[in-house]
């Protein structure tokens, strides 16, 4: 008697699949860790001073209204030029008035700035990379464990035709 096995095309696509889902989460990993580092490259560097605590109130999807403190920077550049900007998504990070943070900025546009915090530089090339490595890690783990199945299969195949 033959048993069919009607999982593996599935388990083989799952694996193919893992591997696939994390070279592509390697490619804006790449990206963005490429983008920063060219940033960093052609980037100045200034400090950048918290001048003012704005607050701003967020209304909840519940409906509750919460206040922000959300800190005002300015920074100069090379060409004495003064920015100002808030920094609403560093909002986990605790600015208080005159507190002072590197600033990267394009000497060309000063407008464009990163703060000098995990946050602002590599934050999304890390979750990316994140993703990826655990996509590659789970698809290479059912790649090695594919042997031992196969093995145990024809175990059971063995087994099944000693007892017809």
């Amino acid at each position: 008697m033959e048993r069919i096995y009607t999982h593996q095309f599935s388990y083989k696509s799952i694996k193919v699949i893992f591997i696939i889902f994390a070279i592509l989460f390697a490619l804006p990993t790449l990206f963005f860790y490429k983008d920063t580092v060219d940033f960093i490259n052609r980037a100045s560097v200034t400090t950048a001073h918290v001048v003012k605590m704005e607050e701003f109130n967020v209304t909840q999807e519940n409906g509750n209204i919460t206040t922000l403190m959300v800190p005002l920077f300015q920074y100069e550049t090379d060409t004495k030029v003064v920015v100002y900007f808030y920094d609403a998504n560093n909002g986990k990070m605790r600015f208080d008035l005159n507190d002072e943070v590197n600033v990267f900025y394009d000497p060309f546009n000063p407008k464009i700035k990163k703060l000098d915090t995990y946050k602002d530089l590599w934050a999304l090339s890390t979750v990316f990379g994140l993703f990826c490595v655990i996509l590659f890690l789970i698809g290479m783990f059912l790649i090695l464990v594919d042997p031992k199945l196969q093995h145990r299969e024809k175990e059971i195949d063995e087994m099944d035709d000693f007892l017809d």
